[in-house]
């Protein structure tokens, strides 16, 4: 019978820095924050898929490489590319499989980019909480982000390679945010839940 597997502390706290450095600039801090002639912050908040594209390319770098820790110089280099496609076109030689998008439900991938396209794309029109969108998520910071990637990387479990409580991980992000955004309201989250590792 098969054990049912989730992600290791260091495989969480690859992903929760992750998405915590592609917010606040500093996959590649000189490009991001003083080359780009477009504000960083400005246009990853009103440009979900950018912030999509980058989580998968993300995971896409964890699959191939399983490096102790993500190329985050290259990816900052291929999110300016994205903006800037001008002005950083010989930055980064992008390969075509680092570019893959397509969502396969099954598997440690397919649940990132699952969950990431629901973080972002899905919710650049449709509130997480009552009048609060992609946007408001990554004006309001990094660590919220972060720390919404944590729980999903904390709750997240797979069995014979497929995510078997995929809704349930996204029912306990949707908590933390009813937390931040709804005045007083107290999450019903566990402390493994929401813990940073």
């Amino acid at each position: 019978m098969s054990k049912i597997q989730k992600f290791t502390t260091h495989q969480r706290s690859k992903i929760r820095h992750f998405a915590y450095y592609l917010v606040n600039g500093t996959l590649n801090f000189d490009i991001l924050n003083n080359q780009l002639t477009t504000d960083y912050h400005t246009f990853l908040a009103t440009n979900p898929q950018v912030f999509f594209r980058a989580c998968c390319a993300y995971i896409n770098h964890e699959l191939r490489f399983n490096a102790d820790w993500p190329d985050v110089k290259r990816l900052g280099g291929m999110i300016a590319q994205w903006i800037e496609p001008e002005k950083f076109a010989e930055l980064v030689n992008i390969e075509e499989w680092e570019l893959d998008v397509n969502i396969d439900q099954a598997g440690f991938k397919g649940a990132f980019q699952s969950f990431a396209h629901w973080i972002s794309i899905e919710h650049s029109r449709n509130p997480f909480v009552e009048n609060a969108y992609y946007s408001d998520l990554i004006t309001d910071g990094a660590t919220n982000v972060e720390t919404c990637f944590a729980i999903w990387a904390n709750v997240i479990e797979f069995k014979d390679g497929s995510a078997i409580n995929y809704e349930y991980s996204l029912t306990r992000v949707q908590e933390y945010l009813k937390m931040y955004y709804g005045q007083g309201y107290e999450p019903q989250l566990e402390d493994w839940e929401w813990e940073l590792h």
